[in-house]
């Protein structure tokens, strides 16, 4: 490879959950990335988001929070598209409809 980087050194020098420990669960991710989209930092928040997804992908409300990221930048058919997948993993999810009916209807 060059420079003696291998494709982990690449991985590990990704942009990651700025705030969040190092060890950070799912959940923990996610409440980062809540207090970086509260105030107003939606890169960070997504990159929070991301990481928790990619730690856990069954977590709903990690995918939930990352679809109300995408509505909140105009980013209705990526919302559409996170929002089925909250509502795959927890059908019962009535925020996670209702949130699709609104993105699907800015399309």
């Amino acid at each position: 490879t060059e420079g003696g980087k291998g494709t982990n050194d690449v991985l590990r020098a990704a942009p990651r959950c700025a705030g969040a420990s190092p060890a950070a669960n799912s959940h923990e991710l996610v409440e980062v990335g809540v207090r970086h989209q509260a105030a107003g930092d939606l890169d960070a928040a997504e990159r929070c988001y991301l990481d928790a997804v990619q730690a856990r992908a069954t977590l709903p409300v990690a995918h939930f929070n990352l679809g109300t990221l995408q509505m909140a930048r105009g980013e209705y058919s990526a919302a559409v598209e996170t929002f089925a997948r909250v509502t795959a993993l927890q059908p019962t999810y009535a925020t996670a409809w209702y949130n699709a009916g609104n993105a699907h209807f800015q399309l």
